[in-house]
């Protein structure tokens, strides 16, 4: 079952990401269709999808950096820099792919050369990736939280029927020796 659960958790994350592409697409898709230029809007579908694609072959690297240095304790401030710098060199990774995907597809061709390409994609993305990049951080860290908390539940309820079963037991050891009492007085009264 830890497989299927590793399953449905990365095919409800590539929802997740899938959802925010089309999500995002979504207003330019139906001006383009009011405008009838179709071919148009599925090209910023598609720009979308791999814009998200690229974030989910890097989530697992921030759910790691998220697990390693959670932000918790006393080590706040180090963790919060730590990740702040992760932000920047998630941002600057994901623009640079991003940059180089998008040439085939002929994005952005008036902007030449290359890195004013990728200077002016990194001011117009910036927002939306720091955004990605704690919002899986976030998550991550709400969903340990829940994990813990659904955890120690289980142990209180656990602790408390060790306790009715201890009472129980301390009931059964109370009555035992009245029972024998009763019946050997029973007993000897028969007697």
């Amino acid at each position: 079952t830890t497989r299927g659960k590793t399953l449905s958790k990365w095919a409800l994350i590539f929802s997740g990401w899938t959802f925010l592409a089309l999500l995002f697409s979504g207003p330019q898709m139906i001006q383009a269709i009011r405008l009838n230029r179709v071919a148009e809007g599925w090209n910023i579908v598609l720009g979308e999808l791999i814009f998200s694609y690229l974030w989910l072959a890097l989530t697992p690297l921030v759910i790691w950096l998220s697990k390693s240095f959670r932000i918790e304790g006393g080590r706040r401030f180090q963790t919060l820099t730590i990740h702040f710098l992760a932000s920047i060199v998630f941002l600057l990774a994901h623009i640079l792919l991003f940059t180089v995907i998008s040439i085939p597809f002929g994005w952005y061709s008036q902007l030449t050369p290359f890195w004013n390409r990728y200077f002016l994609l990194i001011l117009n993305f910036t927002p939306s990736n720091v955004m990605f990049y704690w919002g899986i951080v976030v998550i991550e860290h709400a969903l340990d939280y829940y994990r813990k908390l659904q955890e120690r539940e289980l142990k209180a309820s656990q602790l408390e029927a060790q306790l009715a079963q201890s009472q129980l037991q301390v009931l059964k050891m109370q009555l035992h020796p009245h029972f024998l009492f009763n019946t050997l007085n029973a007993i000897s009264a028969l007697i």
